[in-house]
């Protein structure tokens, strides 16, 4: 969370269009739990293996495609990395957890479509269901905890009638 509170990001998503504004909610929202990397996740880097579980709930509310990319870290090493394609407009919800030379790189990719079904059975732990379970379990808090602040704001904002 980044230290970040609800009513910080009520401020900073107020206006957006509504995939954008999800986005930051989907950042937002991310957690150890919900992360592939979990064993080396830091709350300095939030989005650190967040990029699976942000892609299935983004196509779950918006559709589009799940896209994939292997990027080498060095000749033996690679990682997996997934973001959401919306005709020709990709949309990067995790990108931020690489440092900013390859988060460059990583928009360059053209990247695989791949299915909801192959991506549920990616982690080789078993555990991506139980991750994604969590990721929508906080970003529904999130929302309505969205909803509820809103609705507060409105009624301190409604003019009395006297």
């Amino acid at each position: 969370m980044g230290g970040k509170t609800i009513a910080e990001l009520l401020v900073r998503i107020q206006g957006l269009p509504s995939i954008i504004a999800f986005v930051e909610v989907l950042r937002f929202s991310m957690r150890r739990e919900s992360s592939r990397h979990h064993n080396v996740w830091k709350t300095d880097n939030p989005a650190l293996g967040q990029d699976l579980v942000a892609a299935l709930l983004m196509q779950e509310r918006y559709g589009g495609q799940i896209m994939r990319a292997v990027i080498w870290a060095t000749d033996t090493k690679s990682i997996e990395y997934y973001w959401n394609r919306f005709g020709d407009a990709d949309v990067h919800v995790a990108d931020h957890q690489f440092e900013p030379e390859v988060s460059t790189f990583v928009r360059q990719q053209r990247g695989v479509p791949v299915s909801r079904e192959e991506l549920l059975e990616v982690d080789g732990d078993g555990k991506m269901e139980y991750r994604y379970g969590i990721f929508t379990d906080v970003v529904e808090w999130v929302e309505n905890s969205l909803k509820r602040l809103r609705a507060e704001v409105s009624v301190q904002h409604a003019p009395s009638s006297a």
